[in-house]
């Protein structure tokens, strides 16, 4: 949220680096929501409803919190690497990098005193792995977005193989 600075909110902050690559903000507000990623932003809206609220935070502590800091960590290592880009472009990535592993152990925190039963222990498991294949079919999504692309770095506009 940016502690109440909406320069500092993570849209904001991945705008930032959006806009170093290149991508105009009217740019990114056009393109359109690939299905995984609807997928995955359904998987996470039903999880209460079908597994229960606890399941759901626990979905969010482990797939998503929990594995934040060692992917953009991937990230950024692989961005940086790829191509220079301004420091302030990238504190999208530092923030999380730095910050997520203890929203995870906070959830984590409120979460684990709360399973009392094995049923509530089963549901959690099952929430956090329908939650990480909704994950890797969001990655999955990524990469075929990838392949429609010009590998020309100033367009993103799709690839006409035809040309």
């Amino acid at each position: 949220m940016g502690q109440g600075n909406i320069t500092q909110s993570h849209p904001e902050l991945f705008r930032q680096f959006t806009r170093a690559l290149g991508i105009h903000d009217e740019t990114l507000s056009a393109l359109p929501t690939a299905p995984e990623t609807r997928a995955l932003i359904e998987t996470y809206l039903q999880m209460p409803h079908k597994y229960g609220y606890l399941a759901a935070l626990g979905a969010v502590c482990y797939a998503s919190e929990g594995i934040v800091s060692s992917l953009y960590t991937q990230l950024y290592k692989g961005i940086v690497g790829a191509t220079p880009l301004p420091k302030e472009s990238l504190i999208f990535f530092e923030v999380h990098i730095d910050v997520d592993d203890s929203h995870a152990a906070k959830l984590a925190a409120v979460i684990e005193p709360q399973i009392t039963k094995n049923e509530e222990d089963i549901k959690i498991k099952l929430a956090i792995a329908e939650a990480m294949d909704a994950r890797l079919q969001f990655f999955n999504g990524i990469q075929r977005q990838i392949s429609n692309y010009s590998l020309y770095p100033d367009s993103w506009l799709p690839f006409d193989e035809s040309l």
